[in-house]
């Protein structure tokens, strides 16, 4: 949260999961990291980016830097006149906030550029306004870039003299991808040990395999739902279009197992 982040010079290493803390007089920016000008408004970082969604539709925005976000790049479609969907998405939950399920839309877009850096063919996210209201300080920002575009890097983060640096990680070349399953996954019970479906997206390989919601995951692929965090759920689910996911579920006290393959619907030739 933002104390640590006021108090100290932070590295975020998403390859080697770690942090580390610097007291800000004794930081010395690294070789071999690109500087990136920071803005601080209401205790949130903000950058700047040139976003390319495609033939008709670019600009270059300010978007603030989440690292708690799971998403790889989030898109304020109201926040500028020429900001449009891509024709090819999918509507979906997008997220969840303190009000419950964020609905929106998953496309990919072109391009999306932070200083030298140039990313293609990334999945963006476009809330819908009504399930997403900016309630964070009243700062105007075009959207956000969560933690699935960060790991892509080693961050430094520094508010003291607002600036940013990034080197790129192992993770820097990976391709975007998203819930190819449909469904949407949370916590649940007194420990939070317990995996529930809250949500199946219509015409989705999940849906078409008759999965519901309140059914809860037993095993993903032979593994026990013990073994697995909720991020680990997640990235089985993102792995690749045509991957075979084998559930064992229960469901008003019987137990199912249920098959299906990942489908990008995104994809032109679907």
């Amino acid at each position: 949260g933002h104390d640590i982040f006021n108090r100290f010079v932070v590295e975020i290493n998403y390859t080697r999961k770690f942090m580390k803390l610097y007291e800000p007089g004794e930081y010395t920016p690294k070789k071999r990291y690109t500087e990136i000008p920071l803005l601080i408004e209401d205790t949130k970082p903000y950058i700047q980016a040139s976003i390319i969604i495609d033939d008709t539709s670019k600009f270059t925005g300010k978007f603030m830097i989440d690292t708690g976000a799971s998403h790889a790049l989030l898109i304020n479609e109201n926040s500028i006149k020429n900001i449009n969907v891509p024709e090819l998405h999918i509507k979906t939950d997008i997220g969840r906030g303190l009000g419950g399920p964020i609905s929106g839309q998953i496309a990919y877009i072109d391009q999306m550029k932070i200083d030298k850096y140039s990313f293609k063919d990334l999945i963006a996210s476009f809330p819908a306004p009504e399930s997403y209201p900016d309630t964070v300080g009243l700062v105007y920002r075009n959207g956000t870039i969560g933690g699935e575009l960060l790991t892509r890097f080693t961050v430094i983060l520094d508010y003291f003299n607002e600036k940013m640096y990034l080197k790129k990680s192992s993770r820097y070349k990976k391709s975007f991808g998203y819930n190819m399953s449909g469904l949407t996954v949370i916590a649940d019970g007194e420990e939070l040990k317990k995996f529930k479906i809250s949500n199946v997206r219509d015409q989705s390989p999940a849906y078409d395999a008759g999965l519901l919601e309140e059914d809860y995951i037993e095993y993903i692929n032979g593994i026990s739902i013990e073994k697995l965090s909720l991020n680990e759920v997640y990235e089985i689910f993102n792995f690749r279009e045509g991957k075979r996911i084998s559930l064992v579920i229960t469901r008003d006290g019987e137990t199912k197992r249920v098959n299906f393959k990942l489908r990008d619907l995104l994809a032109e030739d679907n």
